[in-house]
């Protein structure tokens, strides 16, 4: 199964994306996958316990007339000091163009693989970003290591898969 945000591109490509009226937040796996994994150190942690926070990645992929800077994927919430996420084996960003009648009349669908390119990062909730994002493409290793929230000089490196 393959996780799918359905989009709706308005009159002058204004985009709201729904699943009976609410924001799609939904975290994506696949029965069997063994995609790469992503081992999150969380760097909030200290004497009187860790910062919680969500696990995003803004998709290149996942440009929208209007919108910027891309769409966005959520990957997982690390709670303690270290938490073992796994990247989705796809994600699919379907947009679909309404007229002034809000008749549909084009259809955009576009498919991440962890092939692509991302932009992870931590959000403390609502999107709002919680530190700088790194850049990785997750097809090339089996594992990731990563410090979040990342500063500037924070970089995904190859590990063995986490469990």
């Amino acid at each position: 199964m393959l996780a799918t945000r359905l989009c709706t591109l308005a009159a002058l490509a204004a985009l709201t994306c729904c699943d009976g009226g609410a924001a799609v937040d939904t975290t994506y796996s696949v029965a069997g996958y063994g995609g790469p994994t992503l081992l999150v150190q969380n760097t909030t942690c200290g004497l009187d316990g860790c910062t919680a926070f969500n696990v995003r990645a803004f998709v290149p992929k996942f440009t929208v007339p209007g919108q910027l800077p891309t769409g966005m994927m959520y990957i997982g919430r690390v709670t303690g000091y270290a938490t073992c996420l796994r990247f989705p084996a796809a994600d699919t960003l379907l947009g679909i163009r309404v007229d002034t009648n809000n008749i549909p009349v084009d259809t955009i669908r576009t498919i991440w693989t962890p092939g692509n390119d991302l932009g992870v990062l931590a959000d403390t909730g609502g999107f709002l970003p919680f530190g700088q994002d790194v850049d990785i493409t997750p097809g090339d290793a089996a594992g990731w290591s990563i410090q979040l929230p990342a500063t500037d000089h924070t970089a995904a490196v190859p590990a063995s898969p986490c469990m």
